[in-house]
């Protein structure tokens, strides 16, 4: 059967599933991979680290994450403190991280009938392994790294109803999309009836405060974000997400997730809770976000990361040069993302272990000298 995709897309699918390989069988430090090294500890996350989560009683019963209305207030709380957007308890669909929500959408839109997605580069590899499974084609829109990339991408949205997606912020180069965007796309939505996904996956990063994401300005009726606790606060060791999404689609979407995970486990409910009393206290993932800004600030200075696209302000990723042999590393560079940047710009873990050794051992030699 001939696939959906296009062979550029093909090859940017097929780079992925080769660095997942490489990257558990290399002996190779990898400066662009998704494990995190920071040593930050939460408050209100000290029952996770004390093994005390869960009594005995608690494991008996099948558990389904977005069953939970507490769970589903502290949401709202959340929003309604941050974004000043506050979403119905109808509107909230919780899961057990974020690929298996973005999983359900997927298979959601194949069952309403979509055929073609269209997005703008850079998104998440599994985008596209799950359009070819749901047979729906993918169109590329301009480019979401840079501000002139965000600039190009608003003429070439369709002038037709359609499903867009987008990856806000810009995760590889540490950028969210400016708010003159989001007011183009809601206007674009308005005039053609489009829908528009989300991948806030890596929102509420931001360095300098803790602040409302642009992406809550779009149209309600007309947009699906996803969002990860787990991924502002660096904590990846449990699993929740979830989803804001019309009301009208809550139904469905619960039964295509329930296909793919059935019950969540009492661990991970009672870590969901943790989570987001840690992200409502005064100090949320502040702490981590310094951090970041922090190891970001040494690595530049020290010459280690160069030639940046642009200035990250959020997430924990950047998109540069590397200060040191290629040949020392693996990594993963514009032929991951469908990005047309020379082969030896990279997207960068600033909490990479490897990074943050290479950069102690730079300041230890600064000291001796």
């Amino acid at each position: 059967m001939k696939s959906t995709l296009t062979p550029r897309q093909e090859q940017t699918l097929a780079a992925h599933q080769r660095i997942d390989l490489t990257a558990r069988t290399s002996d190779l430090p990898f400066v662009s991979g998704w494990e995190t090294s920071h040593g930050i500890t939460y408050e209100h996350l000290k029952p996770l680290y004390a093994d005390q989560l869960i009594d005995g009683g608690h494991a008996l019963d099948y558990t389904f994450m977005a069953d939970d209305e507490l769970l589903v207030e502290k949401i709202r709380g959340f929003h309604r403190t941050v974004d000043g957007h506050f979403p119905d308890a109808s509107e909230i669909f919780l899961g057990a991280g974020s690929s298996p929500l973005l999983s359900s959408v997927m298979i959601l839109l194949s069952q309403m009938g979509e055929t073609e997605i269209c997005y703008v580069p850079p998104i998440y590899h599994a985008y596209y392994q799950l359009a070819k499974i749901g047979r729906m084609r993918m169109t590329p829109i301009g480019e979401g790294l840079t501000l002139e990339g965000e600039q190009r991408t608003i003429p070439q949205l369709p002038d037709r109803r359609t499903v867009l997606l987008l990856t806000d912020p810009s995760w590889i180069s540490g950028r969210a999309y400016s708010a003159a965007f989001h007011a183009e796309i809601r206007a674009w939505q308005e005039r053609t009836g489009s829908t528009v996904i989300v991948d806030g996956t890596f929102q509420y990063t931001k360095w300098a405060a803790m602040a409302a994401e642009q992406s809550a300005t779009l149209v309600p009726e007309q947009t699906i974000r996803l969002i990860c606790p787990t991924k502002s606060l660096c904590v990846h060791g449990v699993r929740c997400a979830y989803l804001i999404l019309p009301k009208t689609l809550q139904e469905d979407l619960g039964w295509y997730y329930c296909k793919l995970v059935a019950a969540t486990s009492q661990y991970d409910v009672r870590a969901a809770h943790l989570l987001f009393d840690q992200l409502l206290s005064p100090n949320s993932n502040r702490a981590l976000t310094a951090l970041v800004s922090e190891r970001y600030a040494g690595l530049t200075a020290a010459g280690i990361i160069t030639d940046l696209v642009t200035e990250p302000q959020c997430t924990y990723y950047a998109w540069g040069r590397l200060g040191i042999g290629l040949d020392r590393v693996l990594f993963m560079n514009g032929s991951y993302f469908e990005l047309p940047y020379p082969d030896d710009y990279l997207r960068i873990n600033l909490l990479s272990a490897p990074l943050a050794r290479l950069l102690d051992a730079r300041s230890s030699l600064e000291l001796a000298q």
